[in-house]
């Protein structure tokens, strides 16, 4: 017996659906094995960092820094402050600070150099994963940094670069967590760290000690590396926040959400590879959710960090030529990697030999038009073009 039309029109509207489904749930698996191979676990608990030896674990001196801190919520508030804007001269309030907190700013200078960490922080939570320390450890680079710049003013350069080198190594050791809150607040105590470094750099000539070398005084992290898992464990956290499905049409919802996951973060995560400039003038910002702007947003502000690091490295090595010739050098070609493309605007760093400046081409406009957060990192250092005299130079 022939079946009706209506009986074949359901059996044929069946079949269809179950080809959707069943190519959604290969598309999904697909999208999600990927993801895998290239950025890591769906398990936010396979973020969690491996432990480091101790003598080895920077992040043990900051911690035990932390519990020496004697700063109360307002002066915390007023050094906070001060870092958005350290142009400012420093209030006499955090004179005081700074001198009080001076067994605290030993202990984290015990860290310095070592860019190895391990703060314990498990993050089977996801987005639920918290650093409790992390405000006090924010205050005590920001400490560091006060420390550094006093220090450097009164003309004791190794004291301030010790200063400098521990920041350093506190901002690395946030950097390394691919939780984004822990990787932006190392994003942003490296900008006062570069900050600080440009206006020494900027001085040295003039101190009476030199800088020779950038080794120890530039974070290592490479956001090339973090961000693909920083992208990866927010989309797994991401997931462990999403409801169990039940249903037909909720499993069908469940893995379009999913296949869509996949496929977004490993675009963003891609992103890391190509200068901020080139992907944040293709990117259709109005179109993307709060979380995908979120994550750009802290990509941008690596790129940005990195391109000053970049720029203070070969500002330094400008300062090591002059120690030793007693002039600076005619060009770039003594730093290769100042003559490619930086990894903010992708341009290759700019150098006036005859004013001494170095710069990021168009950093600050870029860091503006993202609106990215205050202070930027320093985009331009220059340094005293006039001869140094053979008997000014330093035995250091």
């Amino acid at each position: 017996m022939m079946r009706s039309p209506w009986v074949r029109l359901a059996l044929g509207l069946l079949a269809a659906t179950l080809v959707v489904l069943g190519g959604l749930r290969m598309a999904r698996v697909w999208a999600e094995r990927q993801f895998v191979r290239e950025l890591g676990s769906l398990d936010p608990s396979a973020y969690t960092r491996p432990a480091v030896k101790a003598d080895n674990n920077g992040a043990r001196y900051f911690l035990a820094a932390v519990g020496k801190l004697r700063v109360e919520p307002e002066q915390a508030t007023l050094l906070a402050s001060w870092a958005s804007d350290p142009h400012n001269p420093v209030p006499d309030r955090l004179l005081l600070l700074a001198s009080n907190n001076e067994p605290a700013l030993q202990l984290a200078r015990r860290g310095a150099g070592l860019f190895e960490s391990f703060y314990g922080i498990d993050y089977s939570a996801g987005f639920h994963t918290a650093l409790p320390d992390l405000p006090h450890l924010m205050t005590l680079g920001r400490l560091l940094s006060l420390h550094a710049r006093l220090a450097r003013e009164r003309g004791e350069c190794s004291r301030s670069l010790s200063s400098l080198a521990a920041l350093a190594s506190l901002a690395a050791s946030l950097e390394w967590e691919p939780g984004v809150a822990f990787f932006y607040a190392g994003l942003s105590l490296e900008r006062l760290q570069l900050g600080e470094l440009a206006r020494w750099v900027a001085e040295a000539p003039r101190l009476r000690c030199r800088l020779t070398s950038s080794s120890g005084l530039v974070s290592p992290v490479s956001p090339q590396a973090v961000f693909p898992k920083v992208v990866a464990l927010e989309e797994a956290s991401l997931r462990r926040e999403l409801p169990q499905k039940t249903g037909f049409t909720s499993f069908l919802a469940a893995d379009f959400l999913r296949l869509r996951g996949a496929q977004k973060a490993l675009k963003l995560a891609a992103m890391a590879s190509l200068p901020c400039a080139q992907w944040a003038r293709s990117t259709a910002w109005e179109g993307l959710s709060n979380h995908e702007s979120r994550l750009l947003l802290a990509l941008a502000h690596a790129q940005g960090v990195q391109a000053s690091r970049l720029l203070l490295q070969a500002a330094v090595l400008r300062l090591r030529h002059h120690a030793e010739h007693g002039s600076l050098p005619a060009s770039l070609g003594f730093f290769p990697e100042a003559t490619r493309g930086n990894p903010f605007t992708g341009q290759p760093l700019s150098y006036d030999a005859a004013t001494g400046t170095l710069a990021v081409p168009d950093g600050e406009a870029l860091w503006r038009a993202l609106h990215l957060p205050t202070p930027p990192p320093p985009f331009t250092v220059g340094l005293p073009v006039e001869p140094e005299k053979p008997s000014q130079r330093s035995p250091e």
